[in-house]
C-alpha cells in the first residue's frame, strides 16, 4: 500500500492492515504499538542559539575588511581609528541582533497544537486520554468541537463537517462520510478523513487512526518546513555583491599603494621632518578611503526606519531585510479567503414574505416597522444553531465561536441584533434536536416557551423549508401560503442566489408536543429567507488596478473550488476564462518544466496543497520575478519561507507567522501595496546613500593614490578620512534614511531580481563625480603646496580635510534625488537633512578651533581667507556634479 493512501481502501481493510476492530484496541497492545512508533508529537528540533543569530550579523565582507583593517591600525598604535572601528561593528552588529533576534520556533508551535486529549476506545470502554497516547489501530469518537488528534479514516459518520482551512485553504467546513475514494482523490477532498490539527464544527462519527506524530499530513508539512532552504532576499544579493567588492578593492588598492610606493622609492614610515608620509600609513588612508564605514548602519537604519513606516501602515515585518524586498515585488501569490474577501461568512441579505421586500442591509433600528419579524428570523436561526461559543460571558471580542461558518453567521447576526445565543438558550431550554442530515436538508429544534408551550424552530435548505409550510407570517399575521406569495418567496430566492449568496429558509411553529419527529415538522409558519456570503473587500477593486499600474501581477492560489475561486475573480474586474485556471489535480500530471512553460498564462492556482505552493513560487522565481506569498494556515508555512517575502495573516496560525516575513494586521491586500510603496521607498534611499558615500569615498582614494603618483605628501590622514566618512557623512546618512518618498514611486515598473543596486549608469555617475571633485581638490592641493611661506602641510591638510568634509555635507542635498536637479527638487521638506548639514558644519569647526581635537586631527586654525577658498571650491563642486547628473541622467532612469 502507497503510504497516506488510506482513503482509498475500505473499512474491512484498514481495519485488517492495521490489526483492529470497531471495538478498538487493549492498553496493554497500544503500549506495545506506541514503542514501536513512538508518540503521537512531532520530533524535537534544535533551536537557533542567542549566539548564532549574533554571529550571522558578523558575517559581511565588510565587516571582515574592518576588522583585518583593525589588527593594522592597532600594530601602528592608531588607537582612535582602532575606537572608531570598533564602534562601527558594534552598533552595526547590536541593531541588526535586535532586529532579528526572532527564533524559529515553527515546529514546537505544530507540537503544541497537538497537546489535547481525545476521545478513545480502549479495553472495549470510551475513555479520554492525552492526544500524544494514540497509536495506529486505535478507534476515536469525534464531535462537534473536537480538535481531530490525529490522522484518522472515518468508518461511521453522523453529518460530521470539519473545518481543514488551516490545512487545505478550503474555506468550507468539509462533509465526512465513510465511503472509499478513488487513490488520485486530492487532500482537500478526502472526505472520508480526519487530519491532524483540523476541528469538528458539526455532528459527530467515529474514525480509525491510521498515521501519528511525524507521519500525519501535519507532519509531513513540519519536515517540509525543516527541509526548506530560506532564499537569500534580492538585497542581501545586491549588497553582499557590493560589499564583496569593495572589500577586494580595499585590499587590492592598499596593496597597489603599497607596490607603487616602493617601485617609487618611498619610505616604509614617515620621513623624519614629517613631509613625506610613509607608505604604509598612505596604504592604509587607501583602505579607509574605499570602505563606506558608514554604509552598514545607514543601511540598517534605513531598513528600520522603512520597518516603522510600514506598521504605521498596519503590518509588522519580522525580517528586517524583508523591507526592501518588498518594493522590488513583481508577483503577488494570495489566498481568497480572508485577504481579497473579509474571511467570514456574513449575514448581508433577509428577505421578507411580504410585498417581495429584499433587505440589503440589515436594520437595527429598534423602531423599523419590520422590527418585531428581524426579532423573530433571527431568534429563530439562533435557537436552532448547534455552535458553541467559548467565554460567552465575557467581552464579545474574546469569544471564540466554534461551529458551521453559516451558524457561526447567524450568532454573529444575532449579537448585531441584540440577541445572544447563549442566554437565549437559557431563556428557552432545548429539549429535543433532529439533527441536519443531507436527505431531508433540514434541522430542527424543539424548545421550551412561554405559557408552558414548546417552540419548534425549523432551518435548512428554501426548498426543504417551504414543502413543509402550510402558513406564512405577514406583517405581524398569519396567513396561509398561497401559490401566489409561493411565488413571491421563489423569486426572492432566485434574486438572492443569483447574487452568489448561501441562502437558507427559517421557519416556526407553536405547539404542546412534548417530543419532537419528522411527523412535527409540518404545518410550519414560514419566516423567510437569509441570504449569507463571504464578502469582497471593499477597497480590493482599486487595490487591485494599483497593482496593476505598479508592474505587479496578483495571482489566486486557493484551496477552493475554481469557480468559487473565477466567480470572486470576476467580481473583481479581473477577465478570467478557463484557460486561465488550473487545479492542484492537473498541476501533480505536470513536470516543473511543463509549469514553468505555461506559469504566466495561469491567474488562479485552485484545490491546490502546500508542495502545490512551492512548485508555484519556484516555477515564478525561474522567470526572474520577487515573490510575495500570503497565507494563514499551517499548509501555508513551506511556501511562506519559500517565498521572497512571506506574508501571514494576524487572524492566522502561529506556524504561519512565524515562517513569514511580514504580518499583516488587517488581513488586507491593500496594506501589501501599501508595503510595496514602502518597499520602493526604502530601495531609492538606499542607493542615494550608496551613491552618496562611494562618490565622495572614490574621490578620496582618487586623490591618496594621485598624490603618491605624483609625489605629493598625504593630502589628508586616515584619521581625517574617519572623521569625514563616519560624522561628516554620517550625520546626512542618517537624514538622508528619513527621506520622504518622490512623486509616483509606486508606478515606476518593478525592478528585476538580477537587477543590481550598483548598475552601469550609477557606476559611471560615480565615477565622474568622483573624477570633477578629485581634478578640482587635486589641482588646489598642488597650488597650496607651491607656497611652503604661507602655508605649511599642517595648514594645506586642514584646509583639504574642510574642503571635503563641507562638501561632503553638501553633497547630500545633490543625493536628496537621482533624478532631479537640486534647483528643481524639493531641497528643504527633509528638516533632518538640514539640522545634520548644520550639526556637521559646527562640528567640524570644533575639529580645527578645539585644541585636544585640533591635536587629535594634526589640524591648525583657518583664517577667513581659507573658509572662502573652502566654501568657493564646495559650491564649484556642486555645480559640477549636477551638470554630471543631468548628462549622465538625460536620456535615463533609475
Amino acid at each position: 500500500m502507497k503510504k497516506n493512501q488510506w482513503h482509498n481502501l475500505s473499512i474491512k481493510s484498514i481495519y485488517e492492515i492495521l490489526e483492529s476492530s470497531e471495538s478498538g484496541l487493549s492498553s496493554q497492545e497500544a503500549d506495545e504499538r506506541m514503542k514501536r512508533h513512538g508518540l503521537n508529537i512531532l520530533p524535537k528540533e534544535k533551536k537557533i542559539t542567542d549566539f548564532a543569530v549574533l554571529m550571522h550579523q558578523l558575517m559581511s565582507p565588510l565587516v571582515y575588511i574592518l576588522v583585518l583593517a583593525s589588527i593594522v591600525v592597532g600594530m601602528l598604535r592608531q588607537w582612535f581609528d582602532l575606537l572608531i572601528i570598533f564602534v562601527i561593528i558594534f552598533v552595526n552588529t547590536v541593531i541588526g541582533f535586535l532586529q532579528e533576534k526572532k527564533a524559529n520556533d515553527s515546529l514546537y508551535l505544530l507540537k503544541s497544537m497537538m497537546k489535547y486529549d481525545a476521545k478513545v476506545f480502549r479495553d472495549g470502554h470510551l475513555v479520554s486520554l492525552p492526544s500524544e497516547k494514540l497509536v495506529p489501530g486505535d478507534i476515536v469518537f469525534i464531535e462537534a468541537g473536537d480538535r481531530i488528534a490525529a490522522d484518522s479514516r472515518i468508518t461511521q459518520s453522523t453529518e460530521l463537517e470539519i473545518i481543514e482551512s488551516n490545512l487545505t485553504g478550503e474555506s468550507m467546513p468539509s462533509l465526512k462520510h465513510s465511503h472509499s475514494l478513488d487513490e488520485k482523490t486530492i487532500l482537500a477532498d478526502r472526505e472520508n478523513m480526519a487530519y491532524m490539527s483540523t476541528v469538528a464544527s458539526k455532528g459527530s462519527a467515529k474514525a480509525i487512526v491510521c498515521d501519528t506524530g511525524k507521519s500525519t499530513q501535519i507532519g509531513h508539512i513540519a519536515t517540509l518546513i525543516r527541509l526548506t532552504n530560506e532564499e537569500k532576499t534580492p538585497l542581501q544579493i545586491q549588497l553582499s555583491k557590493i560589499s564583496s567588492f569593495l572589500a577586494l578593492s580595499s585590499v587590492v588598492i592598499s596593496i597597489f599603494i603599497l607596490v607603487l610606493g616602493l617601485l617609487l622609492k618611498k619610505p616604509m614610515f614617515e620621513s623624519f621632518n614629517g613631509s613625506e608620509s610613509g607608505i604604509l600609513y598612505t596604504a592604509i588612508a587607501g583602505a579607509v578611503s574605499v570602505i563606506p564605514e558608514g554604509l552598514l548602519i545607514a543601511v540598517t537604519v534605513v531598513l528600520v526606519v522603512g520597518m516603522r513606516r510600514i506598521l504605521e501602515k498596519k503590518a509588522i515585518v519580522r525580517k528586517l531585510i524583508a523591507t526592501e524586498t518588498l518594493g522590488s515585488t513583481s508577483i503577488i501569490c494570495t489566498d481568497k479567503t480572508g485577504t481579497l474577501t473579509e474571511g467570514k461568512m456574513k449575514v448581508t441579505n433577509i428577505s421578507l414574505p411580504h410585498m417581495n421586500y429584499v433587505v440589503d442591509k440589515i436594520f437595527y433600528d429598534h423602531s423599523h416597522p419590520d422590527r418585531n419579524f428581524f426579532d423573530k428570523i433571527i431568534m429563530a436561526s439562533l435557537l436552532c444553531n448547534n455552535t458553541i461559543i467559548q467565554n460567552y460571558k465575557s467581552d464579545i471580542g474574546e469569544w471564540n465561536i466554534i461551529g458551521d461558518s453559516t451558524e457561526v453567521a447567524l450568532v454573529t447576526a444575532g449579537v448585531e441584533f441584540g440577541f445572544n445565543k447563549e442566554m437565549l438558550n437559557e431563556k428557552y431550554p432545548r429539549l429535543s434536536e433532529i439533527p441536519f442530515d443531507s436527505s431531508t436538508k433540514i434541522m430542527a429544534t424543539l424548545n421550551s416557551y412561554e405559557k408552558g408551550d414548546r417552540l419548534i424552530s425549523v432551518k435548512g435548505s428554501p426548498e426543504a423549508v417551504w414543502k413543509q409550510c402550510s402558513f406564512v407570517e405577514n406583517k405581524n399575521s398569519i396567513n396561509s401560503l398561497t401559490p401566489l406569495l409561493m411565488l413571491e418567496i421563489k423569486s426572492q430566492f432566485e434574486s438572492l442566489t443569483r447574487k452568489g449568496l448561501r441562502v437558507i429558509a427559517l421557519a416556526y411553529k407553536i405547539t404542546s408536543d412534548k417530543n419532537l419527529s419528522q411527523n412535527s415538522l409540518d404545518k410550519l409558519i414560514f419566516l423567510g429567507l437569509i441570504g449569507i456570503d463571504d464578502p469582497v473587500r471593499k477597497e480590493i477593486r482599486h487595490t487591485l488596478e494599483e497593482t496593476k499600474k505598479a508592474g505587479i501581477r496578483t495571482v489566486m492560489v486557493t484551496g477552493d473550488h475554481k469557480y468559487t475561486a473565477k466567480k470572486l475573480a470576476i467580481t473583481l474586474g479581473m477577465k478570467i476564462g478557463d484557460e486561465n485556471i488550473i487545479e492542484g489535480k492537473d498541476l501533480e500530471k505536470m513536470s516543473d518544466k511543463e509549469l514553468s512553460k505555461i506559469i504566466k498564462n495561469i491567474s488562479i492556482f485552485a484545490r491546490v496543497s502546500p508542495h502545490h505552493k512551492l512548485r508555484i513560487i519556484n516555477a515564478w522565481q525561474g522567470h526572474g520575478e520577487v515573490v510575495a506569498m500570503t497565507g494563514d494556515g499551517v499548509n501555508d508555512a513551506p511556501a511562506l519561507k519559500t517565498a521572497d517575502v512571506g506574508i501571514a495573516m494576524n487572524s492566522g496560525t502561529d506556524v504561519a507567522k512565524e515562517n513569514a516575513d511580514i504580518i499583516l494586521l488587517d488581513d488586507n491586500l491593500k496594506t501589501i501595496v501599501d508595503a510595496i510603496r514602502e518597499g520602493r521607498v526604502i530601495y531609492e534611499n538606499i542607493r542615494k546613500i550608496i551613491y552618496y558615500l562611494l562618490s565622495d569615498n572614490f574621490t578620496e582614494v582618487m586623490l591618496i593614490i594621485g598624490s603618491l603618483v605624483m609625489s605629493l605628501p598625504l593630502p589628508v590622514l586616515p584619521i581625517q578620512i574617519f572623521w569625514i566618512n563616519l560624522i561628516e557623512a554620517g550625520l546626512p546618512i542618517m537624514a538622508l534614511t528619513l527621506e520622504p518618498s518622490e512623486e509616483g514611486i509606486l508606478y515606476n515598473p518593478p525592478r528585476r531580481r538580477e537587477d543590481a543596486i550598483l548598475n552601469k549608469t550609477l557606476l559611471k555617475l560615480i565615477f565622474v563625480t568622483g573624477i570633477l571633485s578629485l581634478t578640482l581638490i587635486l589641482f588646489l592641493y598642488i597650488i597650496l603646496l607651491k607656497f611652503p611661506a604661507y602655508y605649511s602641510i599642517e595648514h594645506i591638510r586642514t584646509i583639504i580635510f574642510s574642503i571635503f568634509s563641507i562638501s561632503t555635507l553638501v553633497f547630500a542635498y545633490s543625493c536628496k534625488s537621482l533624478k532631479q536637479s537640486i534647483f528643481h527638487a524639493k531641497i528643504f521638506h527633509n528638516i533632518y537633512l538640514d539640522i545634520a548639514v548644520i550639526i556637521g558644519i559646527l562640528l567640524q569647526c570644533a575639529a580645527i578651533y578645539e585644541p585636544h581635537l585640533q591635536r587629535l586631527f594634526n589640524a591648525v586654525p583657518l583664517n577667513i581667507y581659507d573658509w572662502l577658498i573652502i566654501f568657493g571650491i564646495s559650491v564649484a563642486n556642486i555645480l559640477m556634479i549636477e551638470a554630471a547628473k543631468f548628462f549622465v541622467y538625460r536620456k535615463k532612469h533609475l
